[in-house]
């Protein structure tokens, strides 16, 4: 296996992404399936299960000079569909809520009211 892939792999586990994106950004950047298999099922068995058989080692291929996070269209569409709580939609989506309910609170304020029968 290749060291660059398991690296990779791991990276990419600690920002959450799951096999299924590693894999297409993988296969993107050139490796073979079967490498890239091979790395997924180690680094997902059991830490007493895991070989240590480096005797097929594959490089990265010469024309994309390797795979770059950045540059594969991937691994940007995970990061732009991270289920972050504070990204930039829900707060601008929480802002127009709240001065929705401002705009609203005001009129109901001060022409909401019932008019006050005269005193006698």
């Amino acid at each position: 296996m290749d060291e660059k892939i398991e690296a990779y792999i791991k990276e990419s586990k600690g920002k959450g992404f799951d096999d299924a994106k590693i894999k297409t950004a993988l296969l993107g950047s050139g490796y073979s399936e079967a490498d890239i298999d091979a790395a997924l099922a180690a680094e997902n068995a059991p830490a007493d299960t895991i070989s240590t058989d480096t005797s097929e080692t594959t490089e990265a291929p010469a024309e994309t000079g390797g795979f770059s996070v950045g540059d594969d269209d991937a691994v940007e569409e995970a990061r732009s569909s991270s289920s972050s709580f504070l990204n930039l939609k829900f707060l601008i989506m929480i802002g127009g809520a709240l001065v929705v309910l401002a705009i609203l609170g005001y009129f109901l304020f001060f022409f909401g009211k019932s008019p006050t029968p005269p005193v006698p």
